[in-house]
């Protein structure tokens, strides 16, 4: 088994008008485990659920089995 890390960047765009809808970043901060697909896959799966509102922002310790699982929004921010 090879041992990787990497960091992944995504965002959403309107073809329409170039306009950024959101966008999210994620990254190991610490070499892990397992092939670059199940690696890029992980991480994917954890930027897109912090762009779209299932995990807040930020440093997080997630167990890898964890990483794509997730139950509803979080709540957005009062105004």
């Amino acid at each position: 088994m090879s041992i990787h890390s990497g960091a992944v960047a995504i965002r959403g765009v309107d073809v329409e008008t170039g306009e950024i809808l959101w966008n999210a970043t994620a990254r190991f901060t610490r070499q892990v485990p397992g092939s670059p697909e199940d690696l890029l896959m992980k991480l994917t799966c954890q930027a897109l659920a912090t762009a779209w509102g299932f995990r807040p922002p930020g440093g997080q310790a997630i167990p890898s089995q964890s990483m794509c699982a997730a139950d509803k929004p979080i709540a957005p921010d009062s105004p």
